[in-house]
């Protein structure tokens, strides 16, 4: 019932500034987030969120961005236990003015260690904030996240919350 729905609205995408989206179940998630396939030029702002996934899930049932997917003016993107960004979707790339970056829960990339990913994000030059909440454990252990070096090559971020690492 939801796809039709959001397969019709995504086509307006071009237009939208703001971009929120709940997913209360798996398949929706894996529904939406590959539909948006195209630049989304006026996008400020979004919020994905996956309330009831309340573990990693396999690769192959995650619902990542699809590599085409690109906002120039994003500010700010929060993901909540919604594992949508991978290795194959750069952040920086694809969001080159992103100045707020919140990952929740199980939002971290599955394919990417914390090291791999903070310089994935490094060239972003207008990120002032980043929020990483309650982290897949696994992830943090993996390769703990170097306290005295890996932020230095963040010129504008004013804000660092790690939370339940």
């Amino acid at each position: 019932m939801l796809a039709p729905v959001i397969r019709l609205l995504v086509r307006y995408i071009k237009r939208w500034r703001f971009f929120l989206v709940d997913c209360e179940a798996l398949k929706s998630l894996q529904v939406v987030i590959p539909l948006l396939r195209q630049h989304a030029p006026a996008l400020e702002e979004m919020t994905v969120a996956a309330s009831n996934i309340s573990c990693r899930l396999p690769h192959t049932q995650m619902a990542f961005f699809p590599f085409t997917f690109s906002a120039v003016n994003l500010r700010s993107l929060s993901l909540y236990n919604a594992p949508c960004v991978s290795e194959v979707h750069n952040i920086a790339s694809a969001f080159p003015s992103l100045e707020e970056l919140v990952l929740h829960g199980w939002a971290m990339p599955m394919d990417m260690d914390c090291r791999s990913f903070m310089q994935q994000v490094q060239p972003l030059q207008h990120l002032r904030s980043i929020e990483i909440w309650d982290p897949d454990d696994d992830l943090v252990e993996s390769v703990p996240l170097p306290a005295d070096s890996a932020f230095l090559h963040f010129p504008s971020l004013e804000e660092l919350h790690l939370e339940g690492w």
